[in-house]
C-alpha cells in the first residue's frame, strides 16, 4: 500500500455547481495519486453533491466526513484532524488548479525553507457578462483589494500575511493547534498571524496560479463582503491581537464611518463636507477608466468599487458596534453579580453557618477550574462533600452519595452550592452563562473543548450543556452542546439559558447527586 504523502481538504457545502471542477484539476494534477486523500468535509448538502462526490470514489482516494455544526472552520479542523498525509493543503470547492499546483508547492515549500506556501488567485466567472466581467477586475485591483498580494499578484516569491489554500506540513497543526472556530471567516488569516508571530514563514509563489470563482451579481458582492468585513474585525476582538490585522482590512471601516458621517453632516445643511463624495467619486471613476475594455463596463465598475468598498466597511461598523454592546453587556453582568451577593447574604451567612456546624473543613471549597484559553483559576463553591473526598467529577467517583454530607445533598439539589461563584463572575473569571468550567484534571473534556475552540469563551455558571442533561450527558455531547452555544451564543440565548436554568433547577432535572 503505498504511503499518503498529502491530503487535500475541501470544505463544502451546496456547492454541485463548482465541485466537479475542483476534484476533476486536483485528479488532472502532476501529483501521484495513490500518495493523496481528498478529504470533502461535508456541512449536510441538500442539492447534487453529495452524489457527485460518491461518483469520485472509485477514481481516487477520497473520503466523505459530515461536518454537524455547517462553519468552514469546522469543516477544515475535521479534514486536518482525519488527514494521514504528511503534508496538507486546504483548497476551496470554488477553485480550480493547475497541473502542477501542488507538487510546486511542495518543491517552494522545501526550497524557500517556509513553512506555508500558497499561490496567485485568478478571480474567475462562470458567466461571461459585462457585470460578472466588471466584479472580477476589480477584485483583482489593488484600489479593489488593497495589497492583498494573493490577488493582485507579485513579481517573485514575497512573504505575505496570509496565502489562499496555503499548503502545510502537518507537523505545523501539532504545534500550533488548530484554526480558531469563532471566525466563520478569516480563521486562516488569523491561524498565518499565529505562525508569524512565532517566527514562521509564509510565502507567495507568483508563478504558481489558480482560478477562484467569485460572485457575479453586486447583491452577492455586498453581502459576501459585509459578512467578510464583519469577521475580519472580529480577529482583534476575539483574540485580543490588534496585529491580526493589517492596514488593508481596517482602512474600509474608516471609509463607511466617513461616508456616513459626512452624509449626515450633508443632509444637516454642512455642503462644505461635499468634496469627500466627489473625491472618492473621481479616484474610482478615473481607475474604472483605466482598466475598462470592452467586456467591462465603467458605471458598473464604478458601482463594485462602491459596493465592495462601502459593504466591508459597514460590516466591520456592525462588528465594532456589537463589540460596545458586549462590553456594556459584560459590565452590566458584573454589577448584576454584585447586586444579587448583595441580596444574598442572609442565604450565604445561614449556609455558611449550617456547613461549618455539620461537618468539618471549610465553608467554601476552592476548586481549581480550566477558564478562558485553558487558564487555571479558583472556582469558590459552597462545600457539599466531606474534605477527604477525591479532586475528581462527581460522576468519577464510586458510590460518590456517600461523599456528600446531609447539606451537601440540599444545597446541590437546589443549586445554592453555586452562588459564591458570583465572586467569580465579578472578579471576572466566569459568566452568569458559558460552558461550565472543567476541572483542571478533566484531560478529554479539556482537549475536546479544545479542538472546537470552546477553550477561547469564558466559562459560565449555568451553559447550553447545563439545561440539556447536566450531570446525565457524556463528555463528546456535552462538548457538542458547548460548540453549538459558542456558534449560537446572543444575549438573547443567554437570556434563554438562563430562564430554562431556574426551570430545571426548579424541577431538578438532570440533578443525580
Amino acid at each position: 500500500m503505498n504511503k499518503i504523502e498529502l491530503s487535500v481538504v475541501i470544505p463544502c457545502l451546496n456547492e454541485e455547481n463548482y465541485i466537479s471542477d475542483c476534484i476533476d484539476s486536483i485528479l488532472m494534477g502532476k501529483f501521484d495519486l495513490a500518495k493523496l486523500e481528498i478529504i470533502v468535509c461535508d456541512g449536510g448538502s441538500t442539492d447534487k453533491t453529495l452524489l457527485l462526490l460518491e461518483g469520485f470514489k472509485s477514481r481516487c482516494n477520497l473520503k466523505i466526513i459530515h461536518n454537524e455544526f455547517q462553519k468552514t472552520p469546522f469543516a477544515m479542523n475535521l479534514g486536518i484532524k482525519n488527514s494521514i498525509g504528511d503534508y496538507i493543503a486546504i483548497v476551496g470547492a470554488h477553485s480550480k488548479l493547475p497541473s502542477n499546483y501542488f507538487s510546486d508547492l511542495i518543491k517552494s515549500l522545501h526550497n524557500l525553507k517556509a513553512d506555508n506556501v500558497g499561490g496567485v488567485l485568478e478571480t474567475c466567472v462562470k458567466s461571461d457578462n459585462k457585470l460578472s466581467n466588471s466584479i472580477a477586475a476589480v477584485l483583482s485591483d489593488k484600489l479593489g483589494v488593497g495589497n492583498s498580494t494573493f490577488r493582485t499578484g507579485a513579481i517573485e516569491p514575497t512573504q505575505v500575511d496570509t496565502v489562499p489554500f496555503g499548503l502545510y506540513k502537518k507537523e505545523i497543526f501539532n504545534e500550533f493547534g488548530y484554526l480558531d472556530t469563532r471566525l466563520v471567516r478569516g480563521q486562516d488569516l488569523e491561524f498565518n498571524k499565529r505562525l508569524i508571530t512565532a517566527g514562521k514563514k509564509i510565502v507567495l509563489i507568483p508563478e504558481i496560479k489558480l482560478k477562484y470563482y467569485c460572485k457575479e451579481s453586486l447583491t452577492g458582492i455586498f453581502k459576501h463582503y459585509f459578512r467578510t468585513g464583519y469577521w475580519v474585525i472580529n480577529l482583534p476582538i476575539l483574540t485580543s491581537k490588534l496585529t491580526s490585522v493589517g492596514v488593508r482590512h481596517i482602512t474600509p471601516l474608516f471609509f463607511s464611518v466617513g461616508f456616513i458621517a459626512n452624509l449626515l453632516f450633508l443632509f444637516s445643511g454642512y455642503k462644505y463636507l461635499l468634496p469627500f463624495y466627489l473625491i472618492y467619486l473621481m479616484i474610482i471613476s478615473v481607475r474604472s477608466f483605466q482598466i475598462n475594455n470592452e467586456k467591462r463596463s465603467i458605471v458598473l465598475l464604478i458601482l463594485t468599487f462602491f459596493c465592495l468598498h462601502f459593504s466591508y466597511g459597514l460590516g466591520s461598523l456592525y462588528a465594532v458596534n456589537e463589540f460596545f454592546f458586549k462590553c456594556l453587556i459584560g459590565l452590566l453582568s458584573r454589577l448584576i453579580a454584585c447586586l444579587i451577593f448583595i441580596l444574598a447574604l442572609p442565604i450565604l451567612i445561614l449556609v455558611s453557618l449550617i456547613i461549618k456546624f455539620t461537618s468539618k473543613g471549610p465553608v467554601i471549597h476552592w476548586s481549581k477550574r480550566v477558564g478562558k484559553n485553558n487558564k487555571i483559576f479558583l472556582m469558590p463553591k459552597f462545600r457539599s462533600m466531606y474534605i477527604d473526598t477525591p479532586d475528581v467529577a462527581t460522576h468519577l467517583l464510586n458510590n460518590s452519595e456517600s461523599f456528600i454530607t446531609p447539606i451537601g445533598k440540599v444545597i446541590r439539589k437546589t443549586s445554592i452550592d453555586e452562588l459564591p461563584q458570583l465572586l467569580s463572575i465579578i472578579k471576572g473569571d466566569m459568566n452568569f452563562v458559558g460552558p461550565r468550567p472543567a476541572l483542571f484534571n478533566q484531560d478529554d473534556l479539556i482537549e475536546l473543548r479544545k479542538f472546537y475552540s470552546v477553550d477561547k469563551i469564558k466559562p459560565g455558571v449555568t451553559g447550553w450543556a447545563q439545561i440539556n442533561g447536566r450531570d446525565e450527558i457524556e463528555i463528546p455531547l456535552k462538548v457538542k452542546l458547548d460548540t453549538e452555544y459558542l456558534i449560537e451564543r446572543s444575549f438573547f440565548f443567554n437570556i434563554k439559558i438562563i430562564f430554562l436554568t431556574f426551570y430545571n433547577v426548579l424541577l431538578k432535572k438532570g440533578i443525580k447527586h
